[in-house]
């Protein structure tokens, strides 16, 4: 599929998921009427939560690029972190990794083998612990409500299984004079140097864990603008299920697909479709918010300093 059949695709399925918002809140307009944004408050909760995350991802990439020999400081691991949810926002699919890579290519010489290594690592630390933890909310909700939901937990085992094997097995290959063949055997090479690299491998899975409970508290407070009340235990499994969207990354920021997740894991619980819809998208508009005020600067300051550099050489 070349470029201009993607942006067309891209932006029918941008348009259906606008059009079946828009269908679903005019048939239950009654039902959004009831919801009053009681504590607007929170929503300030929800912009700092929105940083702090960025700050974590952040230090996954912090982390992540330090087995290649490479040192960022502050404001290029966040601002990396920053521009890349920017890009994934404006742009279709993972755009946020363009510029991520290029930056690191221009800055550290990062050759784009080794950044597909460091990005192998994030999905593979990010699908396994989310996997074990979203198997873990579960059992937790099973024990206290008595609710199972057997497609998401078939989901979370599939890719448990699939990111464990691929943490305990991935292989050390021998070099290749095969011009496509090496680059493979660089990005699998690149994995396991990171695997095998047992501090940065710990600390992006704590990050991972960390991540998660941020999600939790911004789900349980974008619940609570509107005044409903969820448990942490509903909380923790809403944010475990928010991982899964990560697999289809065809809208920007994964629009829309984010949210139909989180409601039908709401479903699941007895959550109602414009109470599950109303927290997911005030949510959504309280990140995108920061992100498209962050990113902007961001981009700016990075590059403006690549190009400082490369005039200076």
């Amino acid at each position: 599929m070349n470029n201009k059949a993607k942006s067309i695709t891209i932006l029918a399925v941008l348009l259906l998921i606008f059009l079946l918002f828009i269908r679903y809140i005019y048939i239950h307009v009654d039902e959004f009427a009831k919801l009053k944004l009681v504590n607007p408050i929170y929503l300030l909760f929800l912009i700092i939560l929105t940083i702090f995350f960025s700050l974590t991802y952040g230090l996954v990439i912090k982390y992540l690029v330090e087995p290649f020999k490479i040192k960022l400081k502050f404001n290029a691991w966040f601002g990396l972190s920053v521009i890349t949810s920017f890009y994934n926002i404006i742009a279709p699919a993972t755009g946020g990794l363009v510029p991520r890579a290029l930056y690191l290519k221009k800055k550290h010489n990062f050759h784009y083998s080794s950044f597909i290594s460091s990005l192998s690592g994030i999905y593979i630390t990010h699908f396994l612990v989310g996997s074990t933890l979203g198997l873990l909310s579960i059992l937790f909700l099973y024990v206290k409500y008595k609710a199972f939901n057997l497609p998401i937990f078939l989901a979370f085992l599939i890719i448990f299984f699939v990111s464990l094997t691929i943490t305990l097995f991935s292989p050390k290959l021998k070099k290749s004079n095969h011009r496509w063949f090496s680059k493979i055997v660089k990005v699998v090479n690149g994995w396991h140097k990171i695997r095998k690299n047992h501090k940065v491998f710990f600390i992006v899975c704590i990050i991972t864990i960390v991540q998660t409970l941020l999600n939790m508290v911004g789900i349980a407070l974008a619940f609570e603008i509107f005044n409903i009340k969820i448990s942490l235990t509903i909380a923790f499994f809403l944010a475990c299920t928010g991982f899964l969207g990560g697999f289809i990354s065809v809208s920007p920021g994964i629009l829309g697909i984010s949210e139909a997740i989180a409601v039908f894991s709401s479903l699941v619980i007895g959550i109602t479709v414009p109470q599950a819809l109303a927290a997911a998208l005030i949510s959504r508009i309280a990140s995108t918010a920061t992100i498209l005020i962050l990113g902007p600067v961001y981009s700016w300051i990075l590059f403006n300093h690549v190009k400082r550099q490369k005039i200076h050489k």
